[in-house]
Formats: structure tokens, sequence, C-alpha cells
């Protein structure tokens, strides 16, 4: 940042786009100047004696890049957590109060419009809080950072899509070696514009739209999730509008453009023109052939070329990427044994190292299904507070070395990474194992226009007796059909693609399966709710809850 600060001061770095179409235009000089203003403040605090901890409560916006870089200036560990959504505080809020009493933050980086969330926050009580907006952007020359390559950049809480949000501590030197690591596989330069909509607090939208533009130099357009979520096209308009070439997001938001597009029956696509858009990497979650085959149909009248497409693989505690393919060639494609079609999330990059493993801790046989496990620079330290969880996730035995137990399912064919699903996302039904996601996928093809894409979480619940196959599926905000006849066709497909029907079904209102702040469907938390009957339902289909 202090060299394109010094190099390219009035050059356009990051442009943020208000919901009324207005765009806040941020200088690389400008963007250094309000993080010495932090770095000034911070610098100011009685030192303690251990590296300093700076939770990040901030909107998607400017004020966070003064306060990251701020922390950055002076070998502050970085937070950051998501504001308390006021009308969802029975989610929201818990998350927040488990990250401030695990990271035991010194000081809160927030706005004055956010400041009075601190009172929601009883362990915040006596903890100094710094509204990053107030202040003066300054020139003023930094205090020697006593910061090592070694020393924590962040502390990433994962998004929490299968447990509880756990604090991964990543280091300067993982942060290094994945940006390197991204550009080498983007093939970024400083002529790349990157747009992103995904929450700054998502290793994703951190790593990869936040700090991959200042690591090359590129310029960055930033949306919020919200503009994303309400307006799934706008994104694709944006892209369009900016001249984008690399942007991305997990599977689902593909799928919502394709959706979106469907029901307007394609009208208002012609003012787009996806040309520039070359890089369309997927990742977070498995990325489904259909999906890609959607999307690409879809948007190829308007530029949009499948060899965009960039399947990859990553996790927060590897930093964020590990596996990516070759640019501007088509995904590969592969039928695993149970005649399900994968696509390949490329091989390992950057030097790191991928097996996948079975239940006995020795490597799979090419084509075999496995836990995948990394090593290498990118790999995070362990997570905060948490030895224990630590040494059973980071410190896995394979040939000697520690490896990274991911906790994800997939193969290896041909070097390429495929997949298949995660440890604890498992339905065990008479003795067999279903991925959730190829469940949640079946349901998916049905094409419902009633039914919402992307709203479907599959999990096993234990009824007392033995467990019980579920499937909730949300249904569109005006949706009016047959739902008993819409059950039946669930069951019917899950039946006829999986060779195991359902035991229950359950329909609900839109907006009611939780979800991370990255869109991921939560089915732990779903499960959860579930059973204490909390659903908004809208049909069950099947046995109850306590049969």
């Amino acid at each position: 940042m202090q060299s394109h600060a010094r190099t390219r001061r009035d050059d356009r770095a990051f442009s943020f786009l208000a919901d009324d179409g207005a765009v806040d235009i941020r200088t690389w000089g400008r963007i250094d100047a309000g993080a010495r203003a932090v770095a000034t403040v911070l610098n100011d605090l009685p030192a303690s004696g251990k590296q300093r901890r700076a939770l990040l409560l901030l909107p998607q916006d400017a004020s966070f890049l003064d306060a990251l870089f701020g922390c950055f200036y002076t070998a502050t560990c970085a937070v950051p957590a998501h504001v308390p959504i006021p009308s969802r505080l029975g989610q929201t809020l818990p998350r927040l109060r488990a990250i401030v009493a695990e990271a035991r933050p010194d000081v809160v980086l927030t706005t004055q419009e956010i400041l009075p969330a601190r009172d929601l926050v009883p362990e915040l009580a006596d903890t100094t809080c710094i509204a990053v907006d107030e202040l003066v952007p300054t020139d003023a020359p930094l205090l020697a950072s006593a910061a090592t390559i070694d020393d924590l950049a962040i502390l990433q809480y994962s998004s929490g899509s299968t447990g509880s949000p756990r604090g991964v501590m990543v280091s300067h030197r993982n942060l290094m070696a994945n940006e390197a690591l991204i550009e080498d596989a983007f093939e970024h330069t400083a002529s790349t514009v990157v747009l992103g909509w995904l929450p700054f607090q998502h290793d994703m939208g951190l790593i990869g739209n936040v700090l991959q533009p200042v690591f090359t130099g590129a310029e960055c357009v930033m949306m919020t999730p919200l503009q994303f979520l309400k307006h799934p096209l706008r994104w694709l308009r944006e892209i369009s509008r900016h001249g984008a070439t690399t942007s991305g997001a997990p599977n689902f938001a593909y799928e919502m453009c394709a959706a979106a597009a469907r029901r307007r029956g394609g009208a208002g696509l012609d003012e787009l023109d996806l040309s520039s858009w070359n890089l369309a990497f997927v990742g977070a979650e498995p990325v489904r052939a259909a999906t890609l085959d959607r999307f690409a149909e879809t948007f190829a009248g308007v530029g949009f070329r499948r060899e965009a497409f960039y399947p990859c693989y990553g996790l927060a505690e590897a930093t964020l990427m590990v596996t990516g393919g070759q640019r501007s060639q088509s995904p590969t494609l592969w039928r695993d044994p149970r005649g399900i079609t994968r696509v390949s999330c490329g091989y390992p990059r950057g030097g790191l190292d991928v097996a996948i493993v079975d239940h006995a801790g020795a490597r799979c046989n090419d084509g075999a299904e496995g836990e995948i496990w990394v090593r290498g620079s990118s790999v995070a330290g362990g997570y905060f507070g948490q030895p224990q969880a630590s040494r059973d996730t980071f410190e896995a035995t394979l040939d000697s070395a520690s490896w990274l137990r991911t906790g994800d399912v997939g193969s290896i064919v041909d070097g390429e990474l495929y997949i298949t699903g995660r440890e604890k996302d498992i339905v065990v039904k008479n003795g067999v194992k279903y991925a959730a996601e190829d469940l949640e996928h079946t349901v998916e093809q049905l094409h419902v226009e009633s039914l919402h894409p992307g709203g479907c979480a599959a999990f096993g619940h234990d009824d007392g007796s033995r467990e019980r196959l579920v499937i909730v599926q949300e249904i569109g905000r005006d949706a009016a059909d047959d739902w008993g006849d819409v059950a039946d066709r669930i069951v019917s497909a899950v039946a006829a693609e999986q060779g195991t029907p359902p035991d229950v079904v359950v329909l609900v209102r839109r907006g009611s399966i939780p979800r991370t702040t990255s869109g991921k469907i939560r089915r732990g938390e779903c499960r959860s709710v579930y059973g204490r009957g909390e659903l908004a339902e809208v049909h069950h289909h099947g046995v109850g809850r306590s049969a």
C-alpha cells in the first residue's frame, strides 16, 4: 500500500458503489493517508506487552480499508467481524459476542454510526472504541513497526457453515504466500480490474477482493452483499459498466443470476456487455456443472465465454486459495463412481501439497474418495485460543509431516481435485452415506419456478429411533402453488436420483434457512432450528419431528 501511495498516489485504487448509483472513489494516496490516521491513534494506545488485537466492526466501505491498513502499519492483528443486523439480532449478535469473548480485542475500530452497537455487547464495555470515520487523513510519518513476517495479520473467523466459527490465525507470511499464489494463478497485473461484492469478513471477500488488488496494484470496484442479494443481475451490470476483468463468487450466485434472467424472460440482457470478464472464479462451495452450463447459455449472447469460468478450491485455514486450473480453458468434468458429474477445481498452486486420505490415515488411490489434506506456506498457524482443535486440524501426520485436515471430501484424478462434499455434511440412512450437496443438487435440478434457487438444505435428523433424511426448501416470495404436489415431486426426484426417498420435506418461506454471512447454507443450524420446530413452514410432508 505504501509503495503504491508513493508511486501512484493519485491513481484510482478502489471504487465503492452506493445503492443510488453514486461512486466513492479512493486513490492509493487517500487510502494510505486514512490508514496513517488510524495508525497514529493505535500507536498512542498504551502498550500491553503483546501483539495488539483490533476488532474491525465496520461497513463495507472505505473506512474498512483505513482500519485494516492502519492495523498493518502498526503490527496490530485485525479481527474483522460483522455488524449485528437489527432485524436479525437473534442470529447475528451471538456470533459477534462469541468472537469478542474469544478474541478479547484491545480496541474496536468502528464508525460513529455503528458505535452504539457496542452497548449490545457487554464484553466490550471497557474496551477502547475509535470511530475511524472521524479521523482526519494524514501524511504524518509512521513510527517504526516491530512487525515481523510471522506476526499475526488477521484473525479470520470462518463462516461457520458446518459449525461454530473459529479464529484462524493468519500471519503476514501466510498472506504474502497466498496472494502470490492467486496473482500467478489468475495472471493478475496492474491493468486488471477486479469487481466484488462478497463481505470483507469472508476470506474470499477479504483475501481475494481487497488484498489481492493491493498486492498486484490492480483497480477494484466494490458492491455490498446486500446489493447483490436484492438484485443479483446488478452484479453483471456493474461488471459491464466498469469493464471488470476478474470477478467471482460461490456457485449459488451464478445460479441466482441465471434464475433471475429466466424470470425476466431475458428482458434487459441486451444492455449487458460481459466481454471484458475473462476470469469468473467459482469457489467456497461445490461447483455444479449444471449451474455453469445454465449461466454460460443464459449470458453467451452478451459476451460471456464459458472459458472464463475458473473453478477453484480453498479455505480460511489455508488463508484462501489452494487449487485452481489453467486460465481460458473450459472446466474439466469427471463422472464419479456414483455417476455424478463433478467439476475440477484444478491442481495445487503456489507450492502447496494436496493429498486425499482415507479414514485409516493412508493416501487414497487415483479416483478414490477421501478427506482432503493440505500442507504448505499458506496453511495458517491454527485456531486462536483453541489448542486442542488446532492440533486435531493442523497437525495431522502423513509421510512424517504435519498436514491440515480440511474436513472436505474429494478425489484426485489425473492430478486435478474434485470436491464431493464435507465430512460433517454426510447423511447416513440405513447404513448408506449420502452427500448433502448431492441431495440438494437433485432438488435444484427440478427447476420449479416457485422454489427459490439456492434455497435447499439437506441433513439428517435423529428423532430418537433412527436418523431421518430431511429436505428443507425455500419458496419464492410471491409463489403460489400446490405445495403437496411440489413436495411429491421432490420426494420422487430424490428417490430416483439418489436411490432413497427423503423421510421429510419441509417447504418454508424465503429467508427462513440460516445462512453464513457469505450466503452459504448453514445445515447444522438449520437442523437445530428444524428440531426445535422454529421453521416458518408452509408445507410439511412426511413423518413428524418426533415420529
